[in-house]
């Protein structure tokens, strides 16, 4: 290390020095999810607006929440769309988004503002931190659950869906289904599983081809954001 801090966990992983940029809470927004209908089927939709495309937005839900997609605003913001499966008579579900993003270039007080060679901040003490307890690689068609211990609160950021696509042949037609990883908060765990974006019903154009994706959600600790 050239310059800077150096700041190491238990486990003798570097947390934070020059190198490291953390991200930083940017906004915590409540939103309740409306219905809609396409394509694939009837869906709750929440949106939250954030200033990036990259997937720096956790959501914390009882429903369970899978990404959908991300649309440019043309203003330099941009819509992230998060869906649930639509259930006949169930209240909208409430989902909590917290959008993460660039650490404050600035800070008061008592604290530790940390700056690379480049003098770029890559920590603020002052900020409320993107905490990452664990990280969920698994597209597994059973429930992944990641206990939440007393007295936290934790949300999920899918920072890659891992859409899987399969191609099959239903009554002399090709068909496509696609799944993606999902994820709730039940109260005690972190829940992850597989969600059906698509049904065998949906055609399949003849140059589409099935994949496997390699899924990826963070588990985030937000207890007092």
């Amino acid at each position: 290390m050239a310059m800077g801090f150096l700041f190491k966990n238990l486990a003798n992983s570097i947390q934070i020095d020059e190198n490291y940029k953390n991200v930083s809470l940017k906004q915590k927004i409540v939103s309740n999810a409306y219905w809609t209908v396409d394509t694939l089927g009837y869906w709750w939709v929440a949106d939250v607006t954030a200033p990036s495309a990259m997937g720096l937005v956790a959501f914390k839900s009882n429903a369970r929440i899978s990404a959908f997609g991300v649309y440019d605003n043309g203003d330099g913001t941009f819509n992230h769309q998060f869906v649930t499966p639509y259930i006949g008579g169930q209240s909208p579900p409430t989902v909590t988004f917290y959008v993460f993003g660039e650490p404050s270039g600035t800070a008061s007080g008592m604290g530790l503002l940390v700056r690379n060679a480049a003098n770029e901040v890559v920590f603020n003490s002052s900020d409320k931190p993107m905490r990452v307890t664990d990280v969920v690689t698994s597209m597994s068609t059973t429930t992944n659950s990641i206990p939440i211990p007393s007295g936290r609160d934790y949300a999920a950021c899918i920072a890659n869906p891992g859409k899987t696509r399969t191609i099959s042949t239903l009554s002399g037609n090709r068909v496509r289904s696609d799944t993606q990883i999902s994820a709730r908060n039940s109260g005690t765990s972190i829940e992850t599983s597989v969600m059906n974006m698509s049904s065998a019903a949906v055609p399949a154009p003849s140059n589409m081809n099935g994949y496997t994706g390699t899924p990826m959600a963070l588990v985030i600790d937000v207890t007092g954001y």
